[in-house]
């Protein structure tokens, strides 16, 4: 699929889900569309969080509509009986994306998310224009950045350099320009991705 494709850029993720099974439906990149939103945001997160169920209330609260639910039928049978039991379970990344895309659009000064976290979130308008790529991690798992000639890759594993802990950086595609933001808070543990609005 990928000999094929002629797209300039290309964001995937090629690992079996920890959350969820490995469902079509709850799979990266995860998309946040949302009219309090001023743009669409595409995240790919490697990673696990722990708090993922209260900060899926909030949002949901918030008028967020999870889009990864999967409704889960379980069959236990026993000598007597056959017991159904019914769950549904969502791709834990889902509430990673709607915190960083708040924490981007300026809606909330932290990035709230526990965890494990290392992300890409593509920022387009909503139309699908590109506008911006950002990415990021805390101290659970790497992002290695490799330039070679013409090809950027953000990746887990390979050759290249490491992401240092705790920044988030940003490529502007409309000026060219690459900012890096600092953890500016201390209060937050490591299994936290630290990184806050700086002024």
């Amino acid at each position: 699929a990928l000999k094929g494709e002629s797209a300039s850029e290309i964001l995937y993720h090629h690992r079996l889900p920890t959350s969820t099974d490995n469902f079509r439906d709850s799979t990266h990149p995860i998309v946040v569309k949302n009219k309090s939103l001023k743009h669409n945001y595409y995240l790919i997160h490697n990673g696990v969080l722990v708090n993922d169920l209260e900060l899926r209330d909030k949002y949901e609260k918030l008028g967020y509509d999870f889009t990864t639910d999967i409704e889960i039928t379980k069959i236990t049978k026993t000598r007597t009986e056959k017991i159904e039991e019914t769950y549904t379970e969502f791709n834990d990344s889902e509430v990673l994306a709607i915190d960083v895309s708040r924490f981007l659009e300026g809606q909330q000064d932290t990035i709230d998310s526990e965890g494990t976290i290392a992300f890409v979130c593509v920022e387009t308008t909503r139309r699908g224009k590109v506008l911006k790529i950002h990415y990021g991690r805390n101290t659970g798992n790497p992002i290695i950045v490799e330039r070679s000639h013409d090809m950027f890759f953000l990746k887990s594993e390979g050759t290249g350099y490491p992401l240092p802990e705790d920044k988030l950086i940003t490529i502007d595609y409309a000026t060219g320009n690459v900012t890096e933001r600092d953890r500016k808070s201390t209060r937050l543990n490591s299994s936290h991705i630290s990184l806050s609005r700086m002024p």
